[in-house]
């Protein structure tokens, strides 16, 4: 049995992983199209890491591009351009064609940068991969110096506003809601939290939007013009306002894709209108829900896993799942 799985984030690799442990003859195969670090890292992690610094990407790593080897879980860095189910094949670069028995996709989800004028401007940026995240440390000295802009208030934007707050980057944090945090946090833990980050010396705007992205010279970043007509500098502007689930790859594959939201249609047993074909993590939606925490896409992974085996096995969706956002885990660790 020939197992194809596209994306090696932690909802795919959970996947793998799961085939082998019930399937030991089988050929597993991922493909990635991020190359460093190359395997499972822990990119719920990297904000968190960011605050200490991180020097190279391997030190993310959970699963190593060898270790995954040992367990007979081949990696492969290819981008994977289209989807044939009809045909039971993938289509790589240079027109290689590729057949499967079982696929798998768990491509996750791009980050969404604010569409406004000045977007082209170095420093415009998006936090989904090391790649970012490498990128942040290596301006920290700059950005130390002239300030950094975060927009959107959720758990990401919060926790990356606090990293580099700590990282001493004069940070301002912009939210278009009334409140931080929504719809993760209460409004007493929002509120709670929004007191902590001011109390931490950070600029916190509420209830603006990003109007405008600024440049003396028509390059580089100096500022964002908010709806207000308000101006923060800063040498770079994160957006954190919310991700699209990576299908493009999709187009003319019958895959059935929502026209809203752009995730996969998957039933409770994790599968595509298609046969033979799954989705699991952030690019897929059962009922109206799509996966928002690590946790959630490794089970996904897991149960598309088993029942890409034949063992019929329904993911449920969590009724409520509790994210808690840096500033109030230190909190909960000096108490």
């Amino acid at each position: 049995m020939r197992y194809a799985i596209i994306g090696g984030g932690v909802a795919g690799i959970t996947a793998a992983k799961t085939l082998r442990e019930h399937a030991p003859d089988a050929k597993i195969t991922v493909y990635t199209f991020e190359i460093h670090p190359f395997g499972l890292y822990a990119r719920k992690d990297m904000a968190r890491r960011l605050i200490t610094g991180i020097q190279d990407g391997d030190e993310l790593l959970l699963e190593s591009e060898a270790t995954l080897a040992e367990q007979g879980i081949e990696l492969h860095y290819e981008e994977v351009l289209r989807v044939f189910p009809h045909l039971k094949q993938i289509l790589l670069p240079r027109h290689i064609r590729l057949n499967y028995d079982r696929l798998l996709l768990a491509t996750g989800a791009t980050p969404c940068i604010i569409d406004a004028p000045g977007l082209h401007y170095i420093g415009v940026h998006q936090v989904r991969n090391y790649e970012d995240i490498s990128l942040i440390e290596a301006w920290m000295p700059q950005l130390q110096q002239s300030g950094a802009v975060v927009i959107g208030g959720g758990i990401l934007g919060m926790d990356m506003a606090y990293a580099l707050n700590r990282r001493g980057v004069p940070t301002t944090l912009v939210a278009r809601e009334k409140h931080l945090g929504i719809p993760s946090l209460s409004e007493t833990d929002a509120a709670l939290a929004e007191k902590c980050l001011r109390a931490e010396g950070m600029q916190i705007v509420l209830g603006e939007t990003l109007a405008a992205y600024l440049s003396e010279d028509n390059r580089v970043l100096d500022g964002v013009r908010l709806s207000s007509g308000r101006i923060i500098p800063g040498r770079m502007a994160l957006c954190t306002v919310g991700v699209s689930p990576t299908t493009d790859f999709l187009i003319e594959s019958e895959v059935e894709i929502d026209a809203e939201t752009g995730a996969i249609w998957v039933n409770a047993n994790l599968q595509t209108n298609q046969p033979n074909v799954y989705a699991a993590g952030n690019c897929a939606q059962i009922d109206g829900y799509i996966a928002r925490t690590w946790k959630q896409s490794a089970e996904q992974g897991r149960v598309a896993a088993l029942n890409m085996l034949g063992q019929s096995t329904l993911y449920h969706p969590p009724v409520a799942e509790t994210i808690t956002p840096l500033i109030l885990e230190s909190i909960q660790e000096r108490v």
